[in-house]
Formats: C-alpha cells, sequence, structure tokens
C-alpha cells in the first residue's frame, strides 16, 4: 500500500481508500519453472498482510474494515499442497494493516521472562488521521481480543496522514519491526509538547521494540510516550524527557533508522538481516507535484519539467521519476528522504529543523549515515545519466520502476525451488500504469523475484488486481495475496515434465 490508496497509484497501506481498478485477467506465471496456484479467497475483506500463527494456521489481516469492530483478522487450516480451509474471524477490531506475532508481558514491565506470553501485534487502518499499535492475546473461545483476552493500544496516535504504521516483522519472538510512512523528516523537530495529540517524531521511519518481553500489554500506551490523546494530560514524565529518537528503552517504539518515504514491506532474510521496500514515487518537483496519479490521464500530477541536466528541460519524462526502493536497515541508517520530498533528499541538509534532538542522536545524516537502494532508484544522479526504465526483458529487470507501489515480499530461504531463486527477495508490485506526457508508460500488477546481490530482478508472475503481500509457508512455497480480488495465491516448483 503506498501506502498508499490513492485510486490508480493506491496501495493499501495509508489505506486512501481509493476506487478499485478493474479486475485484471487470470493471474498468471511468467517463469517455466515455477507455477502458479490460487488457493483460496478472503471471505470478510480485502487482505493486507499474512503471518503463520502459533497454531500452524494462515492469519491474514482484513485492511479495509470499518468502524472498530468490524473483522481485523482471518484465519485459514492450511495445508501445502491443497486450498485453504476452514475460514474463521481471528480477531474483530476493525481494519488492520500490519500483523505478527511475538512475546507480551501481562503486568509491569521489568517482570521475569516467565511471566510473558504469545500475543497477536497488529497496525490498525489509519482513522481519524491516524494508527495505532496494538497487542491482543487469544481466549478459551480461540479469538484475539475477545471476552477473557486483551485487546491494548500500546502505541497510540501515530500519524496516519499520506502513509500510516504498515506491516510488522518481529524476530526472534521479542523484537518488533515496524515501517511508518509520513512523507516528512518529523525527527528533526521536537517532541510533541503537552498539547499535540499525535506523535510525529515516528513519521518516516523504521522502528522498533527491542524486547517485548518487557511491554505490559495491560497498559494503554505502555510502549509509548504517554501520548494519551488527552491535551490536557499528557504530560507524562516519559513524554516530556524522551522521545522516539532518544530513547534507550526497551520496552518502548524507539526509531531504528530514518529517512525513508513510506515503507511497507519487511522481510528478513535467511541470516535474520532486516529489509524492506520503500514507495518513492516523487521526482523534481513544479511547485504542485503531490505523489499522486490522475484517475483519467494516469499521468503524474505537478509533473515537472523533464530533466534539469539538459539544455531543453521541458519534456516531462519518466526517467525523472524516482524508483520505488529496497534496502538492507542498518541502526541510525538514512535512506535519504525528507520533507522536501523529492529527488536529491540525499543531499538535503534540513535547515528547516526546529530541533537538532534527533539530529545530534546520530540520525538525518545521510554523509555518515546514508543506505542506497540494493535496487536501481534514480535518487541521485547515476553514473551515466537518468535513464527510462525498462522491463522489456522479463529476466533482466533494473530497478522495481517509478510508481509501481513496491509493497510486501518474503525472502525465499526453502530448497525446492531452482537454484536461481533461492535468496532472493519476491516482491509484490502494486500499481496498474504509470505515464508520462511524452508517451512512456510502464505496467506492473506482478511479483518479480530480486537478486540482492546485484539488485538484478526477473519478473515471476503477473495479471493480478493489485499483490500486496508475500510470505515463504515454511514448506518450500511462496504465498501471494491479491488486494483486490482477494485471492490468494501460491507459487511452487513446477510439475514436473512427462516423458
Amino acid at each position: 500500500m503506498h501506502r498508499r490508496f490513492r485510486l490508480a497509484h493506491c496501495v493499501v497501506p495509508s489505506l486512501c481508500v481509493a476506487t478499485i481498478l478493474a479486475q485484471s485477467p487470470q493471474a498468471s506465471i511468467s517463469q517455466p519453472d515455477l507455477a502458479l496456484t490460487r488457493i483460496g479467497t478472503v471471505p470478510v475483506g480485502r487482505p493486507s498482510q499474512m503471518v503463520f500463527g502459533p497454531d500452524g494456521r494462515l492469519y491474514i489481516t482484513i485492511a479495509d474494515a470499518t468502524g472498530t469492530d468490524g473483522p481485523s483478522v482471518v484465519r485459514f487450516d492450511y495445508d501445502p499442497t491443497g486450498s485453504l480451509t476452514s475460514p474463521t474471524t481471528a480477531s474483530s477490531t476493525g481494519g488492520a494493516v500490519g500483523i505478527a506475532f511475538g512475546a507480551v508481558s501481562l503486568g509491569p514491565a521489568g517482570l521475569p521472562e516467565a511471566s510473558a506470553t504469545t500475543a497477536m501485534y497488529l497496525t490498525d487502518t489509519a482513522r481519524h488521521g491516524v494508527s495505532n499499535l496494538r497487542v491482543l492475546t487469544r481466549n478459551a473461545q480461540g479469538t484475539y481480543g475477545g471476552p477473557g483476552a486483551i485487546d491494548t493500544v500500546i502505541v497510540q496516535n501515530i500519524p496516519g496522514g499520506y502513509h500510516q504504521a504498515d506491516q510488522i516483522i518481529i524476530a526472534n519472538g521479542i523484537t518488533l519491526y515496524v515501517g511508518i510512512g509520513v512523507r516528512t523528516s518529523d525527527g528533526a523537530s521536537g517532541h510533541p509538547g503537552a498539547n499535540s495529540l499525535r506523535d510525529n517524531a515516528y513519521g518516516g521511519t523504521i522502528s522498533q521494540i527491542r524486547d517485548l518481553r518487557q511491554v505490559n500489554g495491560r497498559v494503554t500506551d505502555s510502549a509509548g510516550f504517554g501520548l494519551t490523546g488527552d491535551n490536557g494530560t499528557n504530560s507524562q514524565p516519559d513524554a516530556r524527557n524522551a522521545g522516539p529518537y532518544t530513547s534507550t528503552a526497551l520496552n518502548k517504539l524507539i526509531v531504528h533508522s530514518s529517512g525513508t518515504r513510506n515503507p511497507f514491506g519487511l522481510a528478513l532474510d535467511g541470516n535474520g538481516d532486516l529489509w524492506f521496500t520503500n514507495n518513492f514515487s516523487t521526482t523534481q518537483a513544479d511547485g504542485t507535484f503531490d505523489g499522486t496519479i490522475d484517475p483519467v490521464t494516469h499521468i503524474l500530477k505537478g509533473f515537472d519539467k523533464g530533466d534539469l541536466s539538459l539544455p531543453d528541460p521541458s519534456s516531462p519524462d519518466l526517467k525523472n521519476n524516482v524508483h520505488d526502493q529496497l534496502f538492507k536497515a542498518r541502526p541510525h541508517g538514512d535512506y535519504g528522504s525528507n520533507n522536501i520530498s523529492r529527488r536529491h533528499d540525499a543531499e538535503h541538509s534540513n535547515p528547516e529543523a526546529t530541533s537538532q534532538a534527533a539530529v545530534q542522536s546520530g540520525f538525518f545524516n545521510f554523509a555518515v549515515h546514508g543506505v542506497r537502494s540494493t535496487t536501481f532508484d534514480n535518487l541521485l544522479p547515476p553514473r551515466g545519466g537518468f535513464a527510462e526504465y525498462d522491463q522489456s526483458n522479463i529476466n533482466r529487470i533494473v530497478g522495481l520502476g517509478p510508481g509501481s507501489s513496491a509493497n510486501g515480499f518474503a525472502f525465499y530461504t526453502g530448497g525446492s525451488f531452482p537454484a536461481r531463486y533461492r535468496g532472493q527477495a519476491f516482491i509484490t508490485r502494486w500499481a496498474g500504469t504509470t505515464s508520462d506526457s511524452t508517451g512512456h508508460s510502464v505496467g506492473y500488477r506482478d511479483v518479480i523475484a530480486v537478486d540482492v546481490a546485484t539488485g538484478i530482478g526477473r519478473q515471476v508472475a503477473r495479471n493480478f488486481g493489485n499483490p500486496i503481500a508475500a510470505l515463504e509457508d515454511g514448506h518450500g512455497n511462496i504465498l501471494i495475496a491479491d488486494y483486490s480480488t482477494k485471492a490468494i495465491y501460491r507459487i511452487t516448483p513446477a510439475p514436473a515434465i512427462a516423458r
């Protein structure tokens, strides 16, 4: 979700809840050594993220639920060679985007590890301009957050804006990561004061809770910084004295790295290292550019005057559009985007900062902590000049493409696929067709496998509606969720050819 939900260029995460595009032809495989099978459909809403629970079932968040008691998670019995069966609503907290399972304490932070239990973590779909991170335990009837269980918002009032708190991943059952995208360099401004209803300092970051065992799952905002949402009481000691960029607390949601624009998908590779997809889809602006695509012309709004390095920079061209990105996350890393939200962000020095707290803590320093995309991104002038995106050779795709809304992804760590796919990142690209006024167009709605050693990809499957999530199933296969058709697919090795 570019995060997203912006008509033709929306992707669920920000759930701009745009008009869903007309359904595409039946999804199909692009590689002869792999096969694609539709194994089920989500019955109660549109999927966002998938995860396997501690019971071995497949859990899928529902992004478009309305109200606060609509279905937020549906679970299925999973057969790695059959279809999804026994769909059951596992939680009803309204729409949700991210989901993961990990530890939580059912008492004051700091209790012995034995007090911890396994719980479900969710990021709420943005409501009234904010998103929340919540934790839920399972009751005797198997429902998360139902009667007899907990359902606690542990971080409140994360700005929804253009992009909200998106997918979650939990490493080793105890360290939670979440991508939070807002088109600003919020961390350079001060931590919210007593009159602030939201914590802007999370915007444009990968944030983390280092030890979920120390989070008190019974106390609202136990992993936040005292932002209760009440103008009159937002003055707790931790709100005055610490913030996401400066705290070292193990039980708080703190900033891991900064300078993202819209980090939707998160995944761990075979070595346990964290990676994420970043939706950029911006160019050098002309003052009206807002990152959206006109739903009628399918042309980027506010497209500027082309390549400003040319003698006649008068023709808007897709090659001026920054590609979506794939990053290997690094503590204190700076990924190059700030509130100017256009090319050369990596060279921007944040002169608009009102507080240097985050900068002094080591953030927003691209010169020292800069991280470049593993895939081609057109963010800074590349060697040889800005290049037009071309995926005519589906086995040599350079870059994730401009405005592709690269969303969920999963590393293939199994041994069933041919060797050329092992260790690669299977990335879903949500967007339909992106065009410019010079006649250049590019289309996505596919899944590509990216070799993270070279940044080069190959198209694996195509003709989805809006593919949004990918998950390795633990049996040597990759699952794909399609937002607009609600379908769940499985990518497997191709059947042996009869001789």
